[in-house]
């Protein structure tokens, strides 16, 4: 017996960068999301406090770009300037960087293209950039994991590289061809079995995380 799980090398967690208030939320969990797609927009005063600063940084490079050619330290005023410029571009790569829209609102955008899997957050639910919980986790299922269970008394006829076909409780007519690509060589000490995966093309998503399936090993490997 087996269940499709996760390809955790396509799984993505999402957390708020900056404590605030959730302004809105864009996704809900079964949505298909692309990498740069806006999750939710959150309002935040540390936000706030970087707009401030854009502005300040903006307003002293166009202060020292004006008094440029206005005073007699000219080596003096061009490092005013250079300096200036120097605050406006990190300010402006941090504003790139973590979404940030203007005024006190950034936005949360999806890492990765995928469905989105787990949601916990709500609009204006308050949120702490320390807080332990994800808002969001996606995961990509062009690709899944089977993992299947082998009882003690059949470890030593299982191996890596064997040839598997699966059947699903949904698709019992569709039989799915694979291999066991990794054996993980421990027993779970209540069920007594050994684990074993097999990765498996999905591009048709037919097979769901969750899913309980059975495998049957029909061919030794040689790995």
């Amino acid at each position: 017996t087996g269940r499709v799980a996760f390809n955790p090398e396509k799984v993505a967690q999402v957390y708020p960068i900056f404590g605030g208030t959730v302004v809105e939320v864009r996704a809900e969990i079964g949505d298909y999301v692309r990498r740069g797609d806006v999750l939710a927009v959150i309002r935040s005063g540390e936000v706030a406090e970087y707009e401030k600063q854009r502005k300040e940084s903006q307003h002293r490079l166009a202060l020292a770009r004006r008094n440029l050619h206005s005073v007699q330290d000219m080596a003096a005023s061009r490092r005013e300037v250079g300096e200036a410029e120097a605050e406006a571009e990190r300010l402006a790569e941090v504003f790139s960087i973590y979404h940030m829209s203007g005024g006190a609102n950034y936005q949360v955008k999806a890492p990765l293209s995928g469905f989105v899997v787990e949601k916990h957050v709500n609009p204006e639910e308050q949120l702490r950039s320390d807080d332990g919980e994800e808002m969001f986790t996606i995961s990509g299922l062009e690709n899944v994991w089977v993992m299947a269970d082998v009882y003690e008394s059949d470890i030593s006829k299982v191996g890596e590289g064997d040839s598997v076909r699966i059947t699903t409780l949904a698709y019992p007519e569709d039989v799915i061809a694979g291999k066991i690509d990794k054996v993980y060589n421990m027993l779970d000490e209540e069920s007594k079995t050994m684990s074993v995966r097999v990765k498996l093309d999905n591009r048709d998503y037919k097979l769901k995380p969750g899913m309980f399936t059975q495998v049957r090993v029909c061919g030794r490997g040689t790995g």
